[in-house]
């Protein structure tokens, strides 16, 4: 929570962080870091922020018009500030995951899901790490419970699919691929 010590750096911070959730909406990551770095600078202990700070920096790192190790900072500021603040373990391992760090990708995800065990996009990406690491009999696990709450996702059946061509299972494989494309056209 923004401090209510001083009302006019508080309304300032609150304003700033308004803002910058505003440029995040409007694919606007350089100003919307900026606006984070002036909370910050206000209130240095606001977790959300250095959350909000990372999302624009590794969304410029996707862009590849960033670097993705001062998102991975801004995600480990904001899990020492709350270490219960799941989406930045989620967060922390995609960034990880993007860098090819698949070890601590793995425990982020898992740190993630034991702190908030519905967050969705934290076993979704478990589940394609696993693919990644040749842990298909995980992945299917992952996919298949991702699947399990969101049968009209394609994504999770495309991943599964993945997971099952690595094991041989073609049948398996391509009635996953089948149902992602009657998804993928449901969706179109």
């Amino acid at each position: 929570m923004l401090d209510e010590s001083s009302s006019a750096d508080t309304g300032r911070a609150k304003l700033c962080h308004e803002r910058g959730l505003a440029y995040i909406a409007q694919h606007e990551f350089e100003r919307a870091a900026a606006e984070f770095d002036e909370v910050i600078r206000i209130e240095p202990t606001y977790a959300p922020a250095y959350f909000n700070r990372g999302l624009a920096r590794g969304r410029l790192a996707f862009d590849g018009t960033g670097d993705v190790d001062p998102a991975i900072a801004d995600y480990s500021e904001a899990i020492r500030l709350n270490p219960d603040y799941a989406k930045a373990f989620t967060n922390r391992g995609v960034m990880y995951y993007f860098k090819g760090e698949l070890a601590p990708a793995l425990a982020d995800f898992d740190a993630a899901l034991g702190l908030d065990p519905n967050d969705d996009f934290a076993l979704f990406n478990r589940a394609g790490l696993y693919n990644a690491m040749g842990d298909a009999e995980r992945a299917i696990v992952d996919f298949s419970e991702a699947i399990r709450r969101d049968p009209s996702d394609a994504g999770p059946y495309e991943g599964r699919a993945q997971a099952y061509r690595k094991k041989g299972e073609h049948e398996l494989a391509r009635a996953d691929l089948a149902q992602a494309k009657l998804l993928q056209r449901g969706n179109s």
